[in-house]
């Protein structure tokens, strides 16, 4: 007899994406970063066929993010209204070095012929309007400013190094770009001596005194496009200073202006009507408007190009679209970027029944209340009651948290920022029945912390380069450094696991190209995953423990895909190496609009993986293929997927069940723990649903909007 699904169906946690505020992409287009409103900082890796989120550098309250730009060796510059320009090292994401500008930041641009950073500063107060900065490798000096006598609000750098065009509200100024000279009249100067002895003046003003410049674009060849605060689009020729076409398709500021075309035939314009338009040049050299696409419901603050795959657009609704350029006529691309987290945000303690969900700044502690029984049939019942408030952790006034977890037994609760690590025990006083909180004294850590993970007896800290294990008894630590990892470079973490195994404990994780299995006992690699050549890992967990049989350990894939591996064989399991692909129809289509968040094993039915994503969860028995005779390592089955399609922004799925005390466990931030259990007890946390009226009311419903 089969036993029946308990399930938590929860809508308590009110998680809100931050508004996007800038985007920039590097050199080789093969990475995007997204900056949000709490100063996070998105990367995407373009290099596959479908893009993903690869990391998330977390955001520093100072920040206030208003621009980025890459430099030469995928060196990310961002800087905001506090007048800070940062440097981020994006393979371990640290933080390199700090520039303070005099006055709030604008707009940035870079020169890849020079190697020179712009930074147009504003505010009353600005004693000059662009800083220039040299940023060759291994360097990042200030070097002069270049002077106007109005604040510039947004700047481009034309892409052959020619000039730099800067705007303030009425004025277009034309700047050479400054080229070095010697400090002395020696030729043997030390490369370091080498400055910007003189700025140049701007070689040409235009005065626009009609509207106000919000956004400025220069094209490869003499073209400079220019965006007003009143919706229009001008393009003007360099060489001679005047106006070639002008057009007035929008209905509010334009924002952002890009051009995905080497050959500047193609101009990109949006702002906060919200629409995008498309400007196209004619073989006899004439500008046109083609076409316009409407997809998101706010501003569109940012454009991006990655070359002629995409243009990326980000707006303050929290979305990115990503549009083919010679389809724009047609719908665009999916959203990349849905109401839900990129990663999963909660994490279960399994014995203590108990919610830890990860917030911006803080964490809160929730404690599941009577759940509904529900049978294979109709596994999913009606929401639950809401789980019960037990604690509101303020942990960071200044960094946003990167990563937080439960122990199984919910007597610790861990957390990490990018310049610290947190550890909080917790008990119950006996009088009022209240959580009480002591937190323990951890060492800062030498890098950034990427991933927190908890047992019973010690806390494991993955960063870039190591995994530091600390006995939870004494607080005492030690540290597994990577065997080489990542191709001799650092290891960006998005996924890990712990599992017991008989007398070993042993911890799995994942970045987008790798899989790695520790011992810590032995405090050494146990396994490597194979790599897959275009479909980047996205979570991973063990299979609970099965006597006399081998640890096993699954991974689920970018493209929805997923396999099982044998530690001890080094090999893909017989069941894995035997499913038929393509997978079926209904799982394939929901994996392709939706990425994957999750993946786990029923402890009450340790061949049955589950996967989860925002919209769907699904259960996948995983039979076992006996691989003894010829027939079956040829055969090819059918896998049996369950999807369940009927949830709206599913940010948890994960099993809660109490685990006996002679039997190992595995527990997975996928959501999964197991051993010693006759039930299946599923917590389940969706966003809670929001009213929306399909119309606004008459007196504000604006129709020149076209809404």
């Amino acid at each position: 007899m089969t036993a029946a699904m308990v399930v938590h169906r929860c809508r308590f946690y009110e998680w809100v994406p931050e508004q996007i505020t800038c985007s920039a992409v590097n050199h080789s287009f093969s990475l995007l970063a997204v900056g949000r409103l709490n100063s996070d900082i998105d990367v995407w890796d373009l290099s596959k066929k479908s893009p993903f989120i690869r990391f998330t550098i977390q955001g520093r309250r100072e920040q206030a993010l208003n621009a980025m730009v890459w430099s030469k060796g995928d060196r990310l510059f961002t800087a905001g209204q506090f007048g800070l320009i940062h440097e981020w090292n994006i393979f371990d994401l640290s933080l390199v070095k700090t520039q303070t500008a005099k006055a709030p930041v604008n707009a940035m641009g870079y020169d890849a012929i020079t190697e020179q950073l712009f930074v147009a500063m504003g505010g009353k107060s600005a004693s000059s309007s662009i800083s220039v900065f040299d940023v060759r490798p291994g360097r990042f000096y200030y070097r002069g400013d270049l002077k106007t006598k109005e604040q510039i609000n947004t700047l481009s750098v034309h892409p052959l190094g020619l000039y730099v065009m800067a705007a303030g509200e009425h004025k277009l100024y034309k700047f050479p770009i400054p080229t070095r000279q010697s400090s002395s009249s020696s030729s043997m100067v030390d490369d370091d001596d080498m400055m910007l002895l003189e700025m140049p003046a701007p070689s040409l003003i235009i005065d626009i005194p009609k509207d106000n410049i919000s956004s400025v674009l220069c094209l490869s060849d003499s073209t400079v496009v220019i965006g007003t605060a009143k919706g229009k689009v001008q393009m003007w020729n360099m060489e001679i200073g005047s106006m070639d076409a002008g057009f007035h398709e929008h209905q509010s500021r334009i924002l952002s202006l890009c051009s995905p075309s080497s050959s500047s035939d193609l101009v990109y314009a949006a702002g906060e009507d919200p629409k995008i338009c498309q400007f196209k040049k004619t073989e006899a050299g004439q500008w046109i408007y083609t076409h316009f696409q409407r997809r998101q419901a706010h501003d569109v603050v940012s454009l991006s190009s990655i070359g002629q795959r995409y243009v990326v657009a980000g707006a303050t609704d929290a979305t990115t679209t990503w549009i083919n350029p010679s389809l724009f006529a047609e719908l665009p691309g999916p959203n990349q970027l849905l109401p839900y987290p990129p990663f999963c945000l909660i994490s279960a303690s399994s014995d203590a029944r108990l919610l830890l969900c990860r917030h911006s700044r803080n964490m809160t502690l929730w404690s599941l209340g009577t759940a509904l029984a529900g049978t294979e049939a109709a596994p999913f019942p009606s929401v639950s009651a809401t789980p019960s408030l037990l604690l509101d952790l303020s942990v960071s006034s200044e960094e946003t948290l990167v990563s937080s977890c439960i122990s199984e037994d919910g007597s610790y609760i861990a957390c990490c920022c990018p310049s610290s690590v947190k550890l909080y025990e917790l008990s119950t006083d006996s009088t009022t029945g209240q959580v009480q909180v002591k937190k323990q004294k951890i060492e800062k850590p030498t890098y950034p912390p990427m991933r927190v993970h908890l047992t019973k007896t010690e806390l494991i800290v993955l960063d870039a380069y190591c995994i530091t294990i600390i006995n939870l008894s004494d607080l005492t630590s030690s540290v597994i450094r990577w065997a080489g990892e990542g191709e001799g470079g650092p290891i960006t973490c998005s996924s890990i696991s712990l599992h017991h195994h008989s007398f070993e404990t042993f911890v799995a994780f994942s970045d987008s190209q790798h899989v790695y299995v520790y011992s810590l006992q032995q405090r050494k690699r146990k396994s490597k995953v194979p790599r897959q050549a275009d479909d980047p890992y996205i979570s991973v967990a063990f299979q609970p423990f099965r006597a006399g049989k081998n640890p096993v350990i699954a991974v689920a894939c970018l493209s929805g895909d997923f396999h099982l591996f044998d530690l001890e064989s080094q090999s893909y399991t017989p069941f894995s190496k035997s499913i038929q692909r393509p997978l079926p129809k209904k799982y394939e289509v929901c994996a392709a609009r939706e990425r994957i968040t999750g993946i786990s094993f029923d402890p009450a039915k340790p061949d049955t993986l589950i996967i989860w994503g925002p919209s769907f969860l699904c259960s996948v028995p995983t039979v076992f293929i006996s691989p003894e005779t010829e027939t079956a390592k040829k055969r090819k089955i059918e896998v049996n997927i369950n999807v369940i399609g009927r949830y709206t922004g599913l940010m948890f799925a994960g099993f809660v069940n109490k685990k006996s005390s002679t039997t190992s466990t595995t527990t997975s931030t996928s959501g999964g723990s197991g051993g010693g259990v006759t039930g299946s007890e599923l917590a389940v946390v969706e966003r809670p649903w929001i009213d929306v009226h399909p119309h606004l009311a008459s007196a504000f419903d604006l129709k020149r909007f076209g809404r």
